[in-house]
């Protein structure tokens, strides 16, 4: 699971305009699919019951300052899509592996809801994210 000090702060800036707060985040993790199934870094926060998903993509730019010996591209995250999922009554959160990629998923009064799809790489991460938020909301096995 993404360790919450690994987020870059340009995530944890439009986080915050969400109202996504650093202290009140219990879990978080990095994907690399939004959940319109859009290759990108993908960053699920949780609090409370609400989860937080922000899509981006790392763009390389020239620098605006020319750096002595270093070098002449800086990083900038750009943000593509922020969407909040409220999981109030979810539980039973879960990542089913498939031949070409997971879904996590988890279940409310009506049945299987499908929260997002990613690639099978982020598998691990996305298991230890379900367990958080399972534990999260008291329904960890």
């Amino acid at each position: 699971m993404a360790k919450l000090d690994k987020i870059p702060q340009a995530v944890w800036d439009k986080a915050e305009k969400e109202g996504f707060l650093r202290d009140d985040v219990k879990a978080a993790a990095k994907l690399d699919r939004s959940r319109d199934n859009i290759p990108c870094d993908c960053y699920v926060l949780l609090r409370g019951t609400e989860l937080l998903f922000l899509s981006g993509i790392n763009v390389l730019k020239k620098r605006r300052k020319k750096v002595p010996g270093g070098i002449p591209l800086e990083v900038e995250y750009k943000s593509l899509s922020c969407e909040k999922l409220d999981i109030f009554g979810w539980r039973d959160f879960e990542v089913e592996q498939q031949i070409s990629g997971c879904i996590i998923f988890a279940k409310n009064d009506f049945g299987p809801v499908i929260v997002t799809r990613i690639s099978n790489s982020v598998f691990d991460e996305a298991k230890d994210l379900c367990f958080e938020i399972n534990l999260a909301l008291g329904c960890a096995n």
